[in-house]
């Protein structure tokens, strides 16, 4: 516990903390932002659905307004007087109950965290989110807060550890900022082929992205990537990728790169001048590069999607649409979307010389994909049996693991690279 000397000089005020550098309308959930006197300073919008209040109502007033401390959990940090308290706690994974303004009482889930600066607290901010959700992640106040005119957390572990079901998804959280802040992140290649026996001057090869651990093990990206779907952190993971492949590219000239790009990424509007600023760097030629957008993520975000794809193509990049046929609506969005290639969804693709319906979509997606003038792309081709078969269709590409496994990005330049034939 700290002493009353300790906690009088950890509440000085800071004359001025500055704006976060994230935009906290952007956030997945609730957050609030707090003076030295626990009083609202900043309100997003989704504190203001959680709530009901508007912004401006709450500006300046006190949190007690939403929670009242004897609906707060016991010692859990929210409701101090900084001058009278000589225990300070943050943390995450306390419980509480808020009174919206409509006067419904929900629950809610909460992580706190304290701003400072040179030892002193100066505020809080937290994540709040109606319990019948997953949890916030965490991460996202540590890199709001972190980067704001290097203003330091002070977390003082609360008496519990939080709630133990929420702690695999906060570890990822923290695994993947810090990954990002290393360097960590590795790159490597899986080979997309064509199927038919003919000269191909253009190499092309996804790029996938995984994660290395302190013992160098890469994590795949369907462990992580999820999670940093949900934090928020893909815009950085993509930018990253954009940033490291095109450097790549510019050294290996002929090489045709096919980049993921994540839901949240279609609707950045500053996605597209940062593509040109790297392009202009690295002086590529843009058909070198083609984005992969998922089928889910263009419906998602139509209308930023097509704005998006409009402005890339304009430069030269080429676009692909993966994993076509897993909706339901899938052929009704695809003549909207102006796209270059079509991924055949991989759960079609890997028993279709076993299962009739399999090899009856795939053939019907390829069809369409050629009445359209689009190049078809087949995922997870795992046997010579699948290929073949795909090369009778007509199927213009294979990718998958009996034609290669992925390998470091690194090592692309030294690889001969054998195609299998499936003959």
């Amino acid at each position: 516990m700290a002493s009353p000397a300790d906690s009088m000089a950890m509440t000085a005020q800071i004359r001025h903390l500055s704006a976060f550098p994230l935009d906290i309308h952007s956030l997945p959930d609730g957050f609030v932002r707090l003076d030295e006197r626990g009083c609202i300073l900043d309100f997003n919008c989704r504190a203001e659905q959680l709530f009901g209040y508007a912004a401006n109502e709450v500006t300046g007033q006190p949190l007690s307004l939403l929670i009242p401390p004897e609906w707060d959990k016991p010692g859990a940090g929210l409701h101090w007087t900084f001058p009278d308290t000589g225990r300070i706690l943050s943390g995450e994974g306390f419980w509480a109950r808020a009174l919206r303004k409509d006067g419904r009482w929900i629950e809610v889930e909460y992580t706190l965290r304290l701003l400072g600066d040179g030892g002193r607290i100066a505020g809080a901010a937290a994540l709040f989110r109606d319990v019948s959700h997953p949890w916030p992640r965490v991460r996202a106040l540590d890199g709001l807060t972190r980067d704001a005119n290097h203003n330091r957390l002070y977390p003082v572990r609360p008496d519990g550890a939080g709630s133990p079901r929420r702690c695999d998804e906060m570890r990822w959280a923290g695994r993947i900022s810090e990954a990002l802040d290393e360097d960590r992140l590795l790159l490597r290649y899986q080979p997309i082929i064509p199927t038919q026996e003919i000269d191909v001057a253009e190499r092309h090869f996804e790029i996938l992205v995984s994660l290395r651990e302190g013992d160098n093990e890469p994590v795949p990206p369907g462990a992580f990537i999820p999670e940093a779907e949900r934090f928020g952190l893909m815009p950085r993971i993509d930018r990253w990728v954009v940033e490291n492949v095109f450097r790549f590219v510019g050294r290996h000239r002929g090489l045709i790169c096919w980049i993921n790009l994540s839901s949240h990424t279609l609707a950045d509007d500053s996605f597209e001048p940062f593509v040109e600023e790297q392009l202009g760097e690295h002086g590529l030629d843009p058909r070198s590069i083609v984005f992969e957008i998922t089928e889910s993520a263009a419906i998602a975000n139509l209308q930023q999607t097509l704005r998006l794809i409009e402005r890339l193509k304009v430069l030269g990049c080429r676009f692909a649409l993966d994993d076509f046929g897993s909706g339901m609506s899938s052929f009704a969005y695809l003549k909207h979307l102006p796209v270059d290639f079509l991924k055949i969804d991989g759960g079609f693709v890997r028993d279709m010389a076993n299962d009739r319906v399999d090899h009856a979509m795939v053939d019907a997606i390829n069809k369409v994909g050629q009445v359209m003038n689009l190049k078809t792309v087949a995922e997870f081709v795992e046997t010579e049996s699948v290929l073949r078969q795909l090369r009778e269709l007509g199927v213009d590409y294979a990718q998958g693991y009996y034609i290669s496994r992925p390998y470091p990005l690194d090592d692309l330049s030294g690889r001969a690279f054998e195609r299998r034939s499936g003959n």
